[in-house]
């Protein structure tokens, strides 16, 4: 058992130091942190945590997670309330695989199945409330906002996107029109889905078993939204804490890594010229982590994600849409964290002797993602196809382009 200097922290040399999360991309691959432990003779030595002991976010599989559904949408809408129930069908529902990519347990496993609900009413003449369980809070607050949901399946829009891979378990909100505007409350709460398989145990034979982990997440934010004409505006910031996890990233906590805190600033405008739509949104994030004297408070992380789309309605026929965007998933654009580190040991005095280093987490690939879609009721169902380019998809500057194409057609019987 090896401690790090100074501290009684177990910092073993089995598992990895860092994983990365989607917002991180490549950053991990020319990471490298020197220290000092001591065995249980208190006797020195230098170790080099190196890109060897770190693990890079997976691919987002985003066509398989666009196309791998296997649910039940249920929808009702009168003046003033809208409801939403989403059902699975089997053991693909809601398009992650749990069962078998998570490995949840058997009852886990059964309650994923139930994937969704979501209500919304309005309460007073100035006063709409919603609650949702099992799914996030982006959609809860765009459904009292008025604004529908997107055409798009591959590129995501940059409000809502964290960075990393996540699930709801509630969430509600409280939307208030004050005069022109209306101020949207809400509240979340979730997990956030560790990027990368950490050892658990070993098998009788030997073999490590791993799994992806979970870490608990809250989520608090305010929304202004306001229509000038045949434009919509609104603004957002939100808080984000999250424990033993930063944007999805997991750290030793031998390094006095303990969670973080993110500030959202989201911003969304779009305009409508007869049947055409133009719109745009961006997300900047600030972020800070929580931990012990090893973390300094310079530490800090800032990230950013944007997307741009144009879109007809009623392009072919009535009902039919056609739309264009461009997107940046979210992706750290800048600082580092900061360590206060032993780097060397006075036997002595029995100190250890302290150090900063710093670990930067932004990555050189930067992914870039265009998609036309078409949508359109169709033979007493909804029919939707797309194709897409990734450009270094991931964030991961060697990474090969990705194209591809969908479609799909859903009908109920």
């Amino acid at each position: 058992m090896t401690t790090l200097a100074g501290t009684e922290a177990s910092l073993g040399f089995a598992s990895d130091f860092a994983l990365g999360s989607a917002a991180m991309g490549d950053a991990l691959k020319s990471a490298s942190l020197s220290t000092v432990v001591l065995d249980r003779f208190d006797r020195a030595y230098d170790v080099e945590l190196g890109p060897e002991a770190t693990q890079d976010a997976a691919q987002v599989q985003r066509l398989r997670g666009a196309v791998e559904r296997g649910v039940i949408t249920r929808n009702a809408r009168l003046p003033g309330f809208a409801a939403s129930v989403t059902i699975g069908e089997g053991t693909r529902a809601g398009g992650l695989n749990w069962e078998s990519e998570l490995q949840l347990t058997p009852d886990d496993a059964l309650g994923a199945r139930v994937l969704a609900a979501r209500v919304a009413a309005q309460i007073a003449p100035d006063t709409q409330v919603g609650l949702a369980i099992l799914q996030g809070g982006k959609g809860l607050v765009r459904e009292l906002q008025g604004q529908g949901a997107a055409a798009f399946s591959i590129a995501p829009g940059a409000g809502g996107d964290t960075g990393f891979t996540d699930s709801s378990d509630v969430a509600m909100a409280v939307r208030q029109r004050v005069g022109e505007w209306g101020l949207t409350v809400s509240a979340e709460r979730g997990q956030a889905w560790l990027a990368g398989n950490r050892p658990l145990r070993l098998n009788v034979d030997g073999s490590v078993i791993t799994r992806q982990e979970q870490r608990p997440t809250a989520t608090f934010g305010v929304a202004a939204d306001r229509r000038f004409g045949p434009m919509d505006a609104s603004v957002a910031v939100s808080w984000l804490s999250a424990r033993e996890t930063m944007l999805g990233g997991h750290f030793n906590p031998a390094l006095g890594f303990r969670g973080a805190d993110t500030v959202f600033l989201d911003g969304e405008v779009a305009r409508r010229f007869g049947a055409w739509r133009v719109g745009g949104a961006v997300r900047y994030g600030l972020t800070r982590p929580r931990g012990s004297a090893q973390i300094t408070d310079s530490s800090r992380l800032t990230s950013e994600a944007w997307s741009f789309d144009v879109s007809r309605a009623n392009i072919f026929a009535y009902g039919h849409t056609l739309g264009l965007r461009g997107s940046q998933p979210l992706r750290v654009s800048g600082g580092e964290l900061a360590f206060d580190l032993p780097v060397a040991f006075d036997y002595a005095t029995e100190t250890p002797i302290l150090g900063r280093q710093s670990l930067s987490l932004s990555p050189e690939g930067r992914e870039i993602m265009s998609e036309i879609a078409w949508a359109a009721p169709l033979l007493g169902g909804y029919a939707r196809a797309c194709a897409f380019h990734r450009r270094q998809p991931g964030h991961f500057s060697n990474a090969p382009d990705d194209l591809g194409g969908l479609v799909s057609f859903n009908a109920s019987f």
